[in-house]
């Protein structure tokens, strides 16, 4: 099942009842981490955004941390990369 189909099975279960504004530029975010994202995820970001989950899934922007990006603060996916790495 390929991202997009994968995000509409999803959203037949976990229904979309709030817009997300988040936007994210992949061609950066991509560039910076060095690796292109999972379509899944990349659609899903779009759909939901970040957040969580039924308080057990968090589900984290691919922050940049860098100057101007909005997402910088805080603990990131970045950090929470290294913490599974590091496991």
């Amino acid at each position: 099942m390929r991202g997009t189909e994968a995000v509409a099975a999803l959203a037949e279960l976990m229904p979309v009842t709030v817009g997300v504004d988040e936007q994210v530029d992949w061609d950066e975010v991509e560039a910076a981490w060095g690796t292109r994202f999972p379509s899944d995820y990349v659609r899903f970001m779009e759909v939901y955004g970040s957040g969580a989950i039924s308080d057990g899934i968090s589900i984290l922007l691919p922050s940049l941390r860098a100057e101007g990006y909005p997402y910088r603060d805080g603990p990131g996916l970045r950090d929470e990369t290294e913490n599974a790495r590091e496991t």
